[in-house]
C-alpha cells in the first residue's frame, strides 16, 4: 500500500511517499512553484493521503482538490497517537504536533524536537505519550530581515554561515549576533530540557538546522523528514 503525506509549509510543499511503512520518496516545491507541484500529484499513484496546511484556507483548499477524495485534512479534531495538553489546540502548529508524535513513536520515551525553519520551534512529548508544548522564536532569516527592516543602515544578509565570535564589520558583527545567538540560545534550551526531563532523547529538524554549528557533543538524533514521518503516523491512525 502506498500512502502520501503533504507538508505545506509558509514557503515549500513537501510531499513524502510510503511503500508500506518506509519513506520511499521526498519531493520538495517551492510554494511560487505550485504548479510543479500539482503536475507532479496528478503524475503518481497512490492509496491513502493526508495534508497538513500552514496556510491560508484557499490555498489549503487548492492543493486539498489536487489529492485523491479519501485525503484527509489535518484539523485540532483529527484523531492523533497521542494526547495534547496545549491550551489553544486550535492555534497549534500542524508541524508542531506531527514532529512530536514521531518523535515519541520512535523512542516511547520523554523527547523534544527543535525545528529551524522560518521560526526556531521547541516541542515537547513527555514518556506518557502526552504533547506539553514548547516555545517559538524568529529563525535565521527571519531576525537578519528584521534588523534590516527596523534599522537605517543595517543591510539584507542572505548568505547565513557561521562565523567567528567577534565580528569585525558591520556584515560580520551582524552574522555573529544572528548565527551565534541561536547557537547558544538553542544549546542553552537543549540544557534546561535536560535539566527538567529525565532521560531525554533530543531531535533536530528542520531547513536551516545544518547551518548552525551545534555542539557536537549533544546527544542530537538529525532527522529532516520528521515531520512527514508523524504525518504518516496520524494517517495511519484514521485506518486503524
Amino acid at each position: 500500500m502506498k500512502r502520501l503525506v503533504v507538508d505545506a509549509g509558509n514557503t515549500r510543499i513537501k510531499i513524502g511517499i510510503f511503500c508500506e511503512s518506509t519513506l520511499c520518496d521526498v519531493s520538495s516545491f517551492l510554494l511560487k512553484d505550485k504548479k510543479k507541484c500539482f503536475d507532479y500529484l496528478n503524475s503518481i499513484s497512490y492509496d491513502q493521503s493526508i495534508l497538513s496546511s500552514v496556510l491560508s484556507q484557499e490555498q489549503t483548499n487548492e492543493i486539498l482538490q489536487q489529492l485523491n477524495s479519501s485525503a484527509v485534512l489535518l484539523t485540532e479534531t483529527t484523531p492523533i497517537p497521542i494526547s495534547v495538553d496545549y491550551d489553544s489546540r486550535n492555534t497549534l502548529g500542524k508541524d508542531r504536533l506531527a514532529n512530536a508524535i514521531a518523535a515519541y513513536q520512535q523512542v516511547k520515551k520523554n523527547a523534544v524536537v527543535i525545528d529551524v525553519g522560518t521560526c526556531v520551534k521547541f516541542d515537547l512529548v513527555n514518556n506518557a505519550g502526552v504533547y506539553l508544548g514548547g516555545s517559538i522564536s524568529p529563525g535565521l532569516q527571519m531576525r537578519f530581515t528584521a534588523m534590516h527592516e527596523h534599522t537605517e543602515n543595517l543591510p539584507l544578509l542572505k548568505n547565513i554561515t557561521p562565523t567567528k565570535l567577534i565580528g569585525n564589520s558591520t556584515v560580520n558583527s551582524m552574522s555573529s549576533g544572528v548565527m551565534n545567538g541561536i547557537k547558544y540560545e538553542i544549546e542553552g534550551m537543549i540544557k534546561a530540557y535536560q535539566h527538567g526531563f529525565k532521560d531525554l532523547v533530543i531531535f533536530a529538524t528542520g531547513g536551516d538546522v545544518k547551518r548552525i554549528e551545534l555542539d557536537q557533543s549533544l546527544p542530537i538524533i538529525y532527522d529532516e523528514h520528521l515531520t512527514l514521518n508523524g504525518l504518516y503516523e496520524i494517517l495511519q491512525k484514521q485506518h486503524d
